[in-house]
């Protein structure tokens, strides 16, 4: 059935997988992390907008109900707001008509897609070692 759905709509899938976790009692944060993180360079853009046709309500509005944890809320909330991919997908190239046929432009928005990519990857790092440190803090008290 899962791979069905999956099939079907991959963002509807992932949406489902997140409200899951936050219905949960406790929150399932370590399925959010893995879900949110995981497609924050790729789709996650995709996966609010379906979730919010699901849910009338946005992941962020659910997110800001549901967590009570303020540290972990903010971290959400960035990886959230930032999550929205402004790259071109799969690998597409922006065109800007026959101008692109150089390779000097080529080259440039090849650079510009890999530095993209290289920061994206980076803060993806830094908001997983964020809720590491978090998470340690918490059950450590």
């Amino acid at each position: 059935v899962r791979i069905v759905e999956y099939t079907r709509s991959p963002s509807g899938y992932h949406a489902k997988i997140l409200r899951q976790a936050l219905d949960k009692k406790p929150i399932d944060y370590t399925t959010l992390i893995r879900t949110i993180i995981g497609h924050e360079c790729k789709d996650l853009s995709e996966v609010k907008l379906e979730y919010s046709k699901m849910y009338d309500e946005t992941l962020h509005q659910t997110i800001e109900h549901r967590i009570d944890i303020t540290e972990i809320k903010k971290i959400f909330v960035m990886i959230i707001a930032t999550g929205d991919d402004l790259t071109p997908k799969n690998s597409e190239e922006v065109s800007f008509g026959d101008r692109d046929r150089s390779s000097s432009t080529g080259t440039a928005l090849s650079a510009i897609t890999s530095k993209t990519m290289e920061m994206k990857s980076r803060h993806s790092l830094h908001v997983l070692e964020k809720f590491v440190k978090i998470f340690k803090i918490r059950h450590s008290n």
